[in-house]
């Protein structure tokens, strides 16, 4: 959805996809096919790197990320209710066995989800104490509950002409999820993702502030 916005911004070229931007990106990145749409600053969506997250250290040029983070139950939610069992083993393979994070081989699937999200926002953490990455961190509640200030905010640190009319694809529809797990799963989430969670908000784009 962000990388959406971003890219009906002004100043930014597009890339051809047939509704997955992600991996046209991907290839376009990778020098394996793609190719523009329209000419100007470009937006690659990134999510699934994974254990491959390094890779931003190795860009040889500048580059601008923009991480958003989430509240960890609407994301525990999703990975137990939205996504396959395989994406979500994938995502703990990569991310949660690659660092070398004890884990027992038969964690029960809100477990994993939970090392998963942690295991994504130490990445984040990693980058930005590199001090190589110029990196802005954005909360995706704000985004969508206060999305003018938020993106007014976003677009200041970019370097962006904040046009209102590009935020038609914003809905905080899905803000409820959370609320939908059960009290046992909710317990977990905040057992285990809650100290990650205030870690990383520490370093998000408040819209409020100057």
């Amino acid at each position: 959805m962000l990388t959406e916005v971003l890219t009906s911004s002004p100043g930014f070229g597009d890339i051809v996809h047939n509704g997955d931007r992600e991996l046209a990106g991907a290839l376009l990145l990778a020098g394996a096919g793609g190719r523009l749409a329209r000419s100007g600053r470009q937006c690659f969506q990134t999510t699934y790197l994974n254990e491959r997250y390094d890779e931003y250290l190795a860009q040889p040029g500048p580059f601008r990320l923009v991480w958003l983070i989430r509240d960890p139950a609407s994301v525990v939610y999703s990975m137990l209710y939205n996504w396959s069992r395989y994406a979500l083993n994938e995502v703990f393979s990569g991310c949660v066995r690659h660092r070398g994070q004890s884990a027992r081989a038969f964690t029960s699937a809100a477990r994993r989800a939970c090392l998963c999200y942690n295991a994504k926002n130490d990445q984040i953490l990693e980058l930005v104490s590199s001090g190589r990455i110029d990196a802005t961190v954005v909360d995706y509640g704000d985004l969508v509950t206060a999305p003018e200030r938020t993106f007014r905010k976003l677009c200041s640190r970019l370097d962006i002409l904040y046009e209102p009319k590009v935020l038609g694809p914003v809905s905080p529809r899905s803000t409820e999820k959370a609320a939908a797990l059960p009290r046992r799963t909710t317990d977990l989430v905040a057992e285990l993702c809650g100290g990650s969670y205030r870690q990383v908000h520490e370093l998000i784009l408040r819209p409020d502030e100057s």
